[in-house]
């Protein structure tokens, strides 16, 4: 299935027992077939025990990076716009980011950047403050991979 800009979708991340969200900023037609489109997707910073609701959904903001070389950064990036199967569209609110990417993911993102890890050297913060706070992980971590 061939997301629209602007729909919202969350996924269960098993490393933080908790849903993840992420957003569709825009759609690139690239030559070929329709399965060759491409998705910019936006991480986003929130995780929920549960879907998130309308109010949830409106208060949302993209999740801001800052590891190794990634400054103030976005979690913004090019995908196969075919929305995995596991993905449940929460809604659908206007682009938070409306810039272009230049970042091609090999994936949807499954909340690998909403993950603080390595003895705290990562950091990640949203654009406003925000008073959801990322869980530590104790065991097993993930990095965001470029």
């Amino acid at each position: 299935m061939i997301p629209k800009v602007g729909d919202v979708y969350c996924v269960y991340a098993e490393e933080l027992q908790q849903y993840v969200a992420c957003q569709v900023t825009g759609l690139k037609q690239t030559e070929g077939k329709t399965s060759d489109t491409l998705a910019s997707v936006l991480q986003l910073d929130w995780t929920g025990d549960q879907l998130p609701n309308e109010i949830q959904l409106h208060q949302m903001k993209p999740l801001i990076c800052n590891f190794y070389f990634w400054n103030d950064r976005v979690a913004h990036s090019f995908v196969h716009a075919n929305v995995p199967p596991q993905y449940e569209l929460a809604g659908n609110i206007p682009p938070l980011y409306t810039e272009e990417t230049n970042t091609y993911g090999g994936g949807w993102p499954i909340g690998e950047s909403s993950i603080a890890s390595v003895n705290g050297k990562v950091s990640m913060r949203s654009e406003e403050h925000s008073s959801n706070k990322l869980r530590m992980m104790t065991k097993k971590s993930w990095l965001a991979i470029v």
